[in-house]
């Protein structure tokens, strides 16, 4: 375009002032492309032609939503119809895109359109229903979204897209959150087995069935509570929806693994489920009852398995400790390799061991161990053979252990323990200083010098 512009300029160069020309031709040069080829680019003469095309087809085709209720409640089932409508009759095949809302759950009934006819202003369409279920997840004013319709197949199909409609949901009670609500809620339980052995298994399908409401629509068990000395784990879980003449029930199936590794009687705890009744706009509650399980002792297994069992456990202690295998053979190894050295020492210790019991010291320490402890009929053996191993044969003679010993009324000899133990220790102790004291040299007497003169 710009050197469309140019040339017919210059053709003109004789009827237009050449400092004009030059100043135009500067601007049109300094104008980018990109702006000129966006230009040109808004404006496609092909998808012009298929917009029209497709609004000339399009041409008396409507499409409305249409509820049966006008009063929508939250977390309830609702019917809702999308009705296409047309001048003339209907028997091309209508693709529906994917309805979707926020907080608005849309479930299609069936592919299967109904074919009717309706009078407006007189004057007569055909129209072709298709079913939808709706449910609210909250409180609040929505809008059904507006669709896209394709009509027909191939290069003759055209599209057109439906009309919005804005509704009121209602809230439900306060009581009701984080309950089922439905019209109707049964919950059933069953189990595989109730006579098991140690180690056995067994599981519990409870069966969740609710009215106008999809099965995968259906929440999850709550938390299973635990029991003492059995393992417990949740199995799958199964969703399932059935719609009979506008009837819908949903069902969720789990299953719930217990696992008993002991021999007893054992009690899986009782199940409560709340709901929320929209027939009587009341709470309600469910009850499922403990079941009983004994679990007998398990009988014992062949020889054979219990030899497999056991070289299996073995070849895994080995595999699992065989740094500690090889650092105990090593340390074998080294042992056996100077037994004579290690076996001389030992005997050493233990003539060592025998020298410091026969020792007098030790035997005194014996003695006064043995006074603390033993009672007193056979105190005086004792005390008589310490006596002895000290070298006293007379009280009298040991001033310090008097004190210590009396006679009772009956006559019998007595003795107070502390201060008998008090005394003999005292007396160890010095016996035991009395060898590192240091003692005078030069006893004897020196003769006397005369004092000189």
């Amino acid at each position: 375009m710009n050197a469309f512009l140019v040339s017919n300029l210059t053709l003109n160069r004789r009827t237009i002032h050449k400092p004009f020309i030059s100043i135009l031709s500067a601007i049109l040069c300094i104008l980018p492309l990109s702006s000129l080829q966006a230009s040109t680019s808004v404006y496609d003469p092909l998808t012009s032609l298929q917009d029209i095309d497709n609004a000339e087809r399009a041409r008396g085709w409507q499409a409305n939503w249409r509820l049966s209720n006008t009063e929508l409640t939250e977390r309830t089932r609702h019917t809702l119809y999308l009705e296409v409508s047309h001048y003339a009759p209907i028997d091309q095949v209508i693709h529906v895109e994917h309805v979707a809302e926020r907080d608005l759950l849309f479930e299609q009934i069936s592919n299967f359109w109904q074919y009717g006819r309706t009078q407006l202003n007189g004057r007569t369409l055909a129209t072709a229903t298709l079913k939808f279920d709706l449910y609210p997840t909250r409180a609040g004013n929505y809008i059904l979204p507006s669709v896209e319709l394709r009509v027909g197949s191939g290069d003759s199909s055209f599209t057109f897209r439906s009309q919005p409609l804005t509704v009121d949901v209602l809230a439900l009670p306060v009581a009701s959150r984080g309950k089922l609500v439905a019209p109707n809620v049964t919950i059933a339980q069953s189990v595989s087995d109730n006579d098991l052995t140690a180690g056995g298994a067994l599981t519990r399908t409870i069966s969740v069935d609710v009215d106008d409401l999809p099965g995968h629509y259906i929440a999850e068990l709550p938390f299973i509570t635990q029991v003492e000395g059995v393992e417990v784990r949740t199995g799958n879980t199964r969703t399932r929806s059935d719609a009979f003449r506008g009837n819908l029930i949903g069902t969720r199936t789990t299953d719930i693994h217990y696992r008993f590794p002991m021999a007893g009687d054992f009690t899986l705890p009782a199940m409560t489920f709340d709901w929320w009744d929209t027939q009587t706009n009341t709470l309600k509650h469910i009850e499922l009852a403990p079941i009983q399980v004994t679990v007998t002792p398990a009988p014992p297994l062949p020889w054979a398995q219990r030899v497999d069992i056991a070289i299996g456990n073995l070849k895994q202690a080995l595999l699992a400790h065989r740094h500690t295998l090889v650092i105990v053979l090593l340390a074998l190894a080294a042992v056996a390799r100077t037994r004579p050295m290690l076996q001389r020492h030992i005997n050493q210790l233990k003539l060592r061991i025998v020298a410091i019991q026969h020792h007098a010291y030790c035997q005194q320490i014996k003695t006064i161990i043995r006074i603390m402890v033993y009672p007193q009929k056979k105190l005086s053996t004792y005390l008589y053979r310490y006596f002895a191993e000290i070298g006293v044969y007379d009280l009298v003679h040991h001033q310090e252990l008097q004190a210590a010993i009396y006679h009772s009324q009956q006559g019998e000899l007595r003795f107070k323990r502390c201060i008998l133990a008090r005394k003999m220790l005292r007396h160890l102790k010095s016996q035991t200083l009395s060898r590192y004291r240091l003692r005078e040299l030069n006893t004897s007497s020196t003769p006397k010098v005369p004092p000189i003169n």
